[in-house]
């Protein structure tokens, strides 16, 4: 039972954005070619910046229905659109994705002014798991986790022995992140 007489404050609302699964229908490139409208649109609202890294592709997005009589999964055609990422989301899909390749990405849906058509504008992306094999390389992470424990208990007086040990044991095992560590290490945005 709460004995506070100060009413609890309401939880901070979970920021949503958009997302889509597709693939690019498209080599992703840099100038929008058949997609004017949509480089119309960035350019109207970047009018004195020409040097931002954009990317402009079309992409698909696959459909699925179950057949009645059957109770079969069916695929459909896909469906295809346009999209288009500025700053470090187009940075990340002309060094990491081409043609083909399957993603998931975080954005708006929004409505060129001039035309009246829908594109999606990429705020983050990364490839879609179910459906691209890698690696995953935490080197980078796990050495900052290591140096940044080091300084903290060398800070707490903590001796030499247990940074050692923790640093050679983060390597094996995950660690879970709090929000806010995530923001301290890097790792969240």
């Amino acid at each position: 039972m709460n004995d506070s007489s100060k009413p609890a404050s309401p939880p901070e609302p979970i920021e949503t954005l958009d997302a889509i699964v597709g693939f690019f229908a498209t080599e992703p490139r840099r100038n929008a070619g058949n997609d004017a409208d949509i480089e119309t649109e960035s350019e109207a609202e970047q009018s004195d910046v020409d040097d931002i890294p954009k990317v402009f592709a079309r992409f698909g997005v696959e459909h699925y229905s179950r057949n009645p009589d059957t109770g079969k999964i069916v695929r459909l055609e896909p469906t295809f659109h346009s999209l288009v990422a500025h700053w470090e989301a187009a940075e990340i899909i002309k060094k990491k994705f081409r043609k083909g390749d399957s993603f998931i990405a975080q954005g708006m849906v929004k409505v060129s002014k001039k035309t009246g058509k829908e594109y999606f504008e990429v705020k983050q992306i990364g490839h879609n798991t179910r459906r691209t094999r890698y690696e995953v390389d935490r080197s980078h992470r796990t050495r900052h986790l290591a140096e940044q424990r080091s300084t903290t208990d060398r800070a707490s007086g903590v001796g030499q022995e247990r940074a050692a040990t923790s640093a050679v044991g983060s390597q094996h095992q995950p660690r879970r992140i709090s929000p806010s560590s995530a923001v301290q290490t890097g790792i969240a945005r």
